[in-house]
């Protein structure tokens, strides 16, 4: 992909990587609050995994249908591919520099041999942009 055409997937991108960060924030919270007092650590895990993958949907199918994302392959792939680094980022700064936690506790979250699911949903969110366009037939 020529150098301009990857930044005009930047804009795309991050915003519609906002939106979704803004509605998965209030999903945490109830994960954190409701989910996991109440069931084991993995059904929390779970319960995380899938409504982060659904949410992921709903943002692709309306940047998708307002025609605000590119509708190649190339470009579909090259969003989910900036919502996973932009998600990687957001994690290990907001949380280490904002939240105070420790790094070891950050990375202990891609511990897919200790159940956790975090890792999952990152490789998820390459293929929801190209999933949802492929499932709603807007590829070029």
């Amino acid at each position: 992909m020529p150098r301009h055409q990857a930044l005009r997937l930047v804009r795309p991108a991050f915003s519609s990587w906002c939106l979704f960060m803004a509605m998965e924030f209030p999903v945490g919270m109830f994960r954190k609050a409701m989910v996991e007092p109440k069931f084991p650590p993995f059904a929390a895990e779970i319960f995380g995994l899938v409504s982060g993958v659904f949410l992921a949907c709903v943002v692709a199918y309306w940047f998708l249908h307002k025609g605000w994302f590119p509708s190649t392959r190339g470009g579909l792939y090259g969003i989910g591919f900036l919502w996973s680094i932009m998600t990687i980022m957001f994690e290990f700064l907001f949380f280490h520099y904002v939240m105070g936690h420790d790094w070891s506790s950050l990375t202990a979250a891609y511990r897919i041999d200790q159940g956790r699911l975090y890792l999952l949903g990152l490789v998820a969110l390459l293929f929801v942009p190209m999933a949802v366009a492929q499932r709603n037939e807007v590829i070029d």
